[in-house]
């Protein structure tokens, strides 16, 4: 990031909102670029990998009534 340049000119740039750019200025500012890698994903799978393989048990295998 350019340094002096107002925070609403680069997050209107990058297409942000001005609180990210914050963020983001911070957390280079405290540990450079370690600061902004991914920590971890935004959100969790809501299925394990098996459940992911694993069919569901006790269902009809057709569209009509149970």
């Amino acid at each position: 990031m350019v340094r002096g340049e107002d925070n609403a000119v680069i997050a209107r740039t990058l297409r942000v909102y001005v609180r990210s750019l914050q963020r983001w200025r911070r957390a280079w500012e405290l540990r450079g670029e370690r600061g902004l890698r991914t920590k971890d994903p935004v959100s969790y799978p809501l299925l394990s990998e098996e459940q992911w393989e694993c069919p569901i048990d006790g269902g009809s295998d057709d569209q009509g009534d149970a």
